[in-house]
């Protein structure tokens, strides 16, 4: 897994059709299956092999995964932020060109470098929203297990299942990452949100909208949802956290409110452009409709509010 940032920025610094974005973009999931959803994968079905009557080695592996399921977090954030950052510039022409060769030249090369840009920015998005959950979803319930298994509770082998069902998740989402833009369905992350809260210890009141939403908002609001719990588990000592979904004629509106946050001078900023990473990416996704802060006293609330789109009527 060491150098994957390197070699991700590598894979994605020459895009320059669609066609190579793509081909880039499916080697770039090809090794990511490798380095971190074959191996994790692995580790979660060995779990199977070790009996109950073999605390320590349950233990150990257990905080083996976790361990590396963080470490693969933390190379996805870098790699996603490295695979953000803009191409420096190339000289494309000659001093000798005529002028009105050089200014063509130049103008494409700028619309390419724009694109590329584009393309790199969107991956980088991509890839931190679908792995930060699914990791951290992994590191929550091996700590859970850890937990239990310490606890001599009868709880254990149920939660140890849910492990390789997660990691299977890291699988089958990087699949679609393949493909182009993210496959996420809301309600499905509402109900997997919830149960990744109650593992970290959180009392989790998820409300979902009650209908049906078209698919740009769903596929939006879903990766909000996921950055957001994400948020909840890495920087606060939550207790509780509310999750709500309202959908009126003309507006969308998702909440994420909990306690636990540690107090801050100001409303933490949610500007400046995405480069795959943290609030900055989510106000790229929602288009600047997105706000986060701290309330008095210890609460943290996001809010992301969308416009309604309504399906037409075939």
């Amino acid at each position: 897994m060491h150098g994957m940032a390197a070699r991700s920025a590598a894979l994605l610094a020459g895009w320059a059709t669609a066609p190579a974005a793509r081909r880039e973009r499916r080697r770039l999931a090809a090794e990511l299956r490798t380095a971190i959803g074959h191996n994790i994968c692995a580790m979660c079905r060995e779990l199977r092999t070790v009996g109950f009557w073999q605390p320590e080695e349950l233990a150990a592996r257990l905080t083996r995964l976790t361990v590396i399921a963080r470490h693969a977090a933390l190379t996805v954030r870098t790699a996603s932020r490295v695979i953000g950052e803009p191409a420096p510039a190339r000289a494309t022409t000659s001093s000798k060109s005529p002028a009105a060769v050089v200014v063509g030249i130049r103008t494409l090369v700028d619309l390419r470098r724009r694109a590329q840009a584009r393309e790199r920015a969107r991956v980088a998005r991509d890839l931190h929203d679908l792995l930060s959950f699914d990791l951290a979803a992994i590191v929550v319930q091996g700590e859970l297990c850890l937990r239990l298994l310490h606890a001599g509770s009868g709880r254990l082998p149920a939660e140890l299942e849910r492990l390789p069902e997660l990691a299977g998740r890291v699988l089958s989402e990087l699949r679609t990452f393949t493909d182009g833009p993210l496959d996420l369905h809301l309600n499905e992350e509402l109900d997997v949100s919830a149960v990744v809260l109650d593992a970290a210890g959180i009392r989790a009141t998820v409300i979902g909208p009650g209908t049906a939403l078209d698919r740009e908002t769903d596929r939006v609001l879903s990766a909000v949802l996921r950055e957001a719990v994400v948020n909840v588990l890495r920087h606060s000592a939550a207790g509780w956290c509310r999750v709500t979904v309202t959908a009126t004629d003309d507006r969308v509106t998702l909440r994420v409110l909990n306690d636990g946050a540690p107090p801050l001078p100001t409303d933490v900023p949610v500007t400046g452009s995405a480069t795959g990473s943290g609030l900055a990416n989510l106000r790229t996704r929602t288009r600047g409709r997105l706000t986060a802060g701290h309330l008095p006293p210890d609460r943290f609330q996001l809010t992301a509010e969308l416009p309604r789109r309504h399906r037409r009527m075939r």
